[in-house]
């Protein structure tokens, strides 16, 4: 009897960012604005516990990774000045 392979492949990590607003005002950057996430609804309560305590909604969308890596470095220059 042969061993039946049940490996199940995993989601693909998907990018996304976000922006927090104040009615019509973007506010500065949350604490993630950007992050990694397989699935949409884990990003979704990620981008709902760093949001800051003054915004009425924020806008979450989908990035590619050369886009998550540049936001990524640019939040790291700004941080490390």
């Amino acid at each position: 009897m042969t061993p039946t392979n049940n490996f199940k492949p995993s989601r693909p990590v998907r990018y996304f960012a976000v922006k927090y607003f104040d009615g019509d005002e973007t506010l500065s950057d949350g604490r993630q604005s950007v992050f990694r996430s397989k699935r949409l609804s884990r990003a979704k309560r990620i981008a709902r516990a760093n949001m800051p305590p003054d915004a009425d909604r924020m806008e979450l969308v989908e990035i590619n990774g050369a886009d998550f890596n540049e936001r990524r470095e640019a939040h790291r220059h700004r941080s490390g000045q």
